[in-house]
């Protein structure tokens, strides 16, 4: 295998990786209900840590791949970020 094959491979589990993360994370956000939600808010931020993570990963690799994930994901950060403020309520 050369090592252009075992780039994509790396390329294709990021974004498998971050995929799931944020999947995950708006899962969590979506059992927010108030600031007492402390669990599933803490656990939202852990997705979205993981999640910011693998795409920034992607930015270094394949910008192209980052860039796909980031527009194809950016409502479901935004919705996951909301959700996560309301701990401050």
């Amino acid at each position: 295998m050369g090592l252009f094959e075992e780039e994509r491979r790396m390329i294709e589990t990021l974004k498998k990786e971050a995929y799931e993360a944020i999947e995950k994370a708006v899962n969590f956000a979506k059992q927010i209900k108030d600031k007492n939600s402390k669990t599933a808010i803490l656990n939202t931020e852990y997705q979205i840590g993981r999640y910011h993570a693998y795409i920034l990963l992607l930015e270094k690799l394949d910008f192209d791949a980052f860039e796909e994930i980031h527009n194809e994901n950016k409502e479901h950060w935004k919705m996951c970020t909301l959700a996560i403020e309301k701990l401050y309520e």
